[in-house]
């Protein structure tokens, strides 16, 4: 590697292994939870009711861009770690659609061929399709439309997480920031996202109780994990945070 890339590649790795030793409470939370949701989608291996075919293979993306968030935003790389995070969140509100109503397996399969029916069950009306009032999802919207805001997409919140400005006499310079330099912020966002995780993975069990349920330890460490991020929870984050609520 030659050039600025060379740095902004050494500073991610640094960033990491940073983050790692100045929060061991809160990694040691986030590598117990990514392998527990590991462990329930190789439970889910054999299936055992065909209409899981199209939900297990949204699960298996929803845990692959977790993992992505995961290591952007121990990187301290925000907005594509929120960008990921979105990603995973939609990724499972569709795949508990067609848990709910598994005649939408086909219209999934189909999206390119019937996008007009794709659109009106997974695009259109997007909160009442995807989070209805009745889901229990009403937070995972909330944090969805924020991650929407702060993510990739081009608007006035998300440049102004990834640059800077400095003034002269005569001229504005603007900085490009790709990595967050605060630490409660740094500590804040990976908290959210062990949260979000706990949260889907809660949904995700009680949707394959028949088969998950046979593997006693995949709750038993979920239940654990839900008192050590309470604690974690009121370790670093305050009262005034949007995200508390009881995972």
């Amino acid at each position: 590697m030659i050039g600025d890339f060379r740095g902004y590649f050494l500073t991610k790795r640094l960033n990491f292994i940073t983050t790692l030793n100045n929060y061991p409470d809160i990694s040691s939370l986030y590598f117990q939870v990514d392998q527990n949701w590991l462990d329930a989608i190789r439970a889910l291996v054999k299936l055992q009711n065909k209409d899981w075919i199209v939900p297990i293979q949204l699960m298996i993306f929803c845990f692959r861009e977790m993992r992505l968030a995961a290591e952007l935003l121990f990187c301290c790389c925000t907005t594509p770690g929120y960008s990921h995070l979105r990603s995973a969140i939609e990724s499972f509100v569709q795949a508990q659609k067609i848990l709910r109503q598994p005649e939408l397996g086909m219209v999934w399969l189909s999206r390119d061929k019937e996008r007009a029916e794709y659109n009106k069950h997974f695009k259109e009306k997007l909160k009442s399709n995807l989070f209805p009032e009745n889901s229990g999802y009403a937070h995972l919207h909330g944090i969805w439309e924020m991650l929407c805001d702060a993510g990739p997409h081009p608007n006035v919140t998300s440049p102004g997480i990834s640059s800077s400005t400095s003034t002269t006499e005569t001229d504005v310079l603007w900085g490009l920031e790709f990595f967050e330099v605060n630490r409660g912020e740094i500590s804040k966002n990976i908290l959210w996202m062990i949260q979000c995780w706990l949260d889907m993975f809660k949904s995700t069990y009680n949707s394959f109780y028949e088969r998950l349920s046979k593997e006693p330890d995949i709750l038993k460490k979920y239940t654990a994990q839900l008192a050590e991020f309470s604690q974690l929870r009121a370790k670093y984050l305050s009262p005034e945070w949007p995200g508390q609520r009881s995972a």
